[in-house]
């Protein structure tokens, strides 16, 4: 856990009839190292909504996350200037996936504010704004987001490539660990992604996992792997 500044609204209505609306949304600046310009900074931000007639069994639903890292690239007394070096996004509970986010300021103003209002026959609505420091906070998100955030990396070295009798391709990379291993694969426009998806099954990778070919020079290689490896055949 960590010092963070944390925004959150909620607003719920409910009418006589029984139809509800119902919105939150959280918003959270994380600094795992402080707050001076270079340290790292973590961001979330959910949004929720819900609306229907709930006695009925009738409510729509909608969530949505964001979790980004970066770095305070500026500080000045309550404000402050973030660059966000990676990002993953969600809806409804989906696969997390790589996100852009911009560079953002923020200005750490405290605020808090409650509005309640009971209409009668069961009608109501209420509203909560509140935007505080807090000195020890978990961002509330599942192992599954960090892993998508920071992906694991797979890398492994070409080392030879070679042509097979029926038209097949034969690749001989070496991984990190130095094991060494030979793939064969088809023969016709062989790219790198045919390569690195024949690796993710053989080493039994998992998808959040980035697997990187790379050349003896250490290069990435990237596209067809026929012009990138003419160094490696045979």
């Amino acid at each position: 856990m960590a010092p963070a500044f944390v925004i959150t609204d909620n607003y719920y209505n409910k009418d006589s009839d029984g139809e509800m609306d119902e919105r939150s949304d959280t918003v959270a600046w994380v600094f795992p190292a402080g707050m001076e310009q270079g340290s790292p900074v973590q961001h979330y931000n959910r949004h929720y909504s819900a609306s229907g007639f709930p006695r009925y069994g009738s409510v729509t639903t909608e969530e949505s996350e964001m979790l980004a890292e970066g770095v305070v690239t500026e500080a000045r007394g309550d404000s402050f200037t973030f660059k966000w070096s990676h990002a993953v996004s969600r809806s409804d509970n989906s696969k997390w996936l790589p996100t852009s986010l911009e560079k953002t300021k923020l200005d750490m103003v405290l605020s808090t504010s409650r509005d309640h209002e009971d209409r009668g026959r069961r009608s109501r609505t209420s509203r909560s704004h509140e935007a505080v420091r807090v000195d020890d906070y978990r961002i509330p998100i599942s192992k599954d987001a960090w892993d998508a955030l920071r992906p694991k990396v797979f890398v492994a070295t070409l080392v030879e490539i070679s042509e097979e009798l029926d038209g097949q391709r034969s690749v001989v990379l070496c991984a990190m660990s130095g094991e060494e291993v030979t793939l064969t694969v088809d023969g016709t426009g062989t790219t790198v992604d045919t390569v690195a998806s024949a690796l993710r099954e053989r080493f039994a990778l998992s998808e959040s996992t980035q697997v990187r070919v790379v050349a003896v020079d250490g290069n990435c290689i990237r596209g067809e792997i026929e012009a990138a490896a003419a160094g490696a055949r045979k």
